[in-house]
C-alpha cells in the first residue's frame, strides 16, 4: 500500500472538483464528499453522510484531522476541491521530516491575523463582535502583529506526527468553538504550542510546477460583471507569468479603490 495520499473535502455544491492532470503511482488519491453523482478517472471517492454538519464545517473536519481518517497513511498533501494539481507530487512528499512536519503556502495579500480579521468582517464572513471578541482574545494573550498567514488551501503534512496531531486537533477545537475561518487560526495556534509551521513556495495564487486554481462555482452569484471579470482573472493567475501580472496589477487597483 501507498503511504502517501493526496486528498480533498467537497461538501455542498461549493466546487467543481479537477482531476489531477498528473498522477503519481506511488500515492493515492481519495475525495471526502456527499455528493453522489460524481466520477473521476483518478479520485476515488468516500461517501460520507452528515444532516447535522453545514458543508463549510464537514469539509474542516476532513482538512484538519487527517490522523482520524488516513491513519493508515503516512504523509498527507489536502488541496481545496478547487485546485488541480498539473504535475507529480512525489518531490513534494520527500521534504518532510520530524522538524518539518507541515507545509502551507504564504497569503498571497496579508501577512497578519490582525488583517485578516479585518478582511473576514468587511467582506461579511464574520460579524463585528466576533471581529471584536477575536481581536481581544489574541491581543489579551499577547499575540504578536505580523506574525505571519498562512492560505491554507494546500497542508503538506506528517499527519501521524504527534506534534501534528496536537496541533490540528487545537485546531480544530477553535474552528468549532470560536470561527470556522481557519486562516484566523491556524497561526495563532502554532504560536500558543511554540511549533514552526514551514512555508510552501508552491502556491495556488502564482505560477509554479505543482497546483492552479478555478474559483468556486459558487463564487459570483448575485456579483456584477465588473466583478465577475475581475474573479474570473484572478483565478487563473498562477496559470503562468502573464496571467500572473495581470491580475498582480488588478489586486493593486482594486486595493486603490478599496482604500
Amino acid at each position: 500500500m501507498n503511504k502517501n495520499i493526496v486528498y480533498t473535502a467537497m461538501f455542498g455544491l461549493y466546487d467543481n472538483l479537477l482531476d489531477p492532470l498528473v498522477v503519481s503511482k506511488n500515492c493515492d488519491y481519495i475525495c471526502f464528499t456527499d455528493q453522489k453523482n460524481l466520477s473521476s478517472k483518478v479520485w476515488r471517492f468516500i461517501h460520507v453522510e452528515d444532516n447535522c454538519s453545514p458543508p463549510n464545517l464537514m469539509n474542516r473536519k476532513f482538512k484538519l484531522l487527517p490522523h482520524r481518517y488516513l491513519s493508515h497513511y503516512d504523509n498527507s498533501l489536502y488541496i481545496d476541491s478547487n485546485i488541480g494539481i498539473k504535475n507529480n507530487p512525489d518531490e513534494l512528499f520527500l521534504r518532510l521530516s520530524k522538524s518539518s512536519s507541515l507545509f502551507a503556502p504564504k497569503h498571497p495579500f496579508r501577512n497578519c491575523i490582525y488583517d485578516e480579521l479585518k478582511e473576514c468582517y468587511e467582506t461579511r464572513k464574520i460579524s463585528y463582535s466576533k471581529m471584536i471578541d477575536l481581536k481581544k482574545m489574541f491581543e489579551d494573550e499577547g499575540y504578536p502583529k505580523k506574525n505571519g498567514l498562512n492560505e491554507n488551501n494546500i497542508l503538506l503534512r506528517m499527519h501521524n506526527d504527534e506534534s501534528v496531531i496536537e496541533l490540528m486537533n487545537e485546531w480544530y477545537f477553535f474552528l468549532i468553538n470560536y470561527s470556522s475561518r481557519d486562516q484566523l487560526s491556524l497561526r495563532y495556534v502554532a504560536w500558543k504550542k511554540n511549533f514552526a509551521i514551514k512555508i510552501l513556495d508552491e502556491s495556488s495564487k502564482k505560477p509554479n510546477k505543482y497546483f492552479f486554481f478555478r474559483q468556486h462555482a459558487a463564487s459570483g452569484n448575485g456579483c456584477g460583471w465588473l466583478k465577475r471579470l475581475a474573479m474570473s482573472i484572478s483565478a487563473r493567475r498562477a496559470d503562468g507569468l502573464v496571467s500572473y501580472c495581470s491580475a498582480k496589477s488588478l489586486d493593486f487597483i482594486l486595493c486603490k479603490i478599496k482604500k
